[in-house]
């Protein structure tokens, strides 16, 4: 059976990597934990090891070239027991990167809830600072007009000393 070796999920945000160096060549046998390729992303060079062993049957990539997660970068012709292992690994894969996937849906909705609440108490804040502002203070007309009466009244004792 033929199975196709596949790039793994490198983590949150990776969506693709550059091939540095494809270590196997069509007709080369690969062991269990064997590297296949290193690859290169925006954080890390990382070596990609074979999870089955057989004979490889096809290279799909070449070195410098950009491959996205989960496209296929070897084909390998296992034995018969080794397909059943291989099944389980690819199911076991795919359980993982829908586990991290419901994982960042959940963190996701966490931070935009904590972002709303947060802007909640801003506003709550700055209603509160305004309904102080306009109980704690008057209108420029009233100021003004309260200016005016003081300016008078001090006019008016002034004048009376002379």
């Amino acid at each position: 059976m033929i199975v196709d070796f596949r790039l793994p999920h490198l983590g949150d945000g990776i969506n693709s990597a550059d091939v540095i160096k494809v270590n196997l060549k069509e007709g080369e046998k690969v062991e269990v934990d064997q590297v296949v390729v290193e690859i290169e992303t925006d954080k890390a060079t990382v070596e990609i090891p074979s999870d089955v062993s057989g004979i490889v049957k096809k290279v799909y990539v070449k070195d410098g070239q950009k491959a996205n997660v989960g496209e296929p970068l070897v084909a390998i012709e296992v034995g018969s027991g080794q397909s059943a292992v291989s099944s389980e690994k690819e199911e076991t894969s795919s359980e993982r990167q829908d586990a991290r996937s419901e994982k960042e849906e959940v963190r996701k909705e966490k931070e935009s809830e904590i972002r709303n609440k947060k802007s909640e108490v801003r506003n709550q804040k700055k209603l509160q600072r305004n309904q102080s502002l306009i109980t704690n203070h008057q209108s420029p007309k009233i100021m003004s007009l309260k200016f005016l009466h003081l300016e008078k009244t001090f006019l008016q004792q002034t004048l009376r000393g002379y």
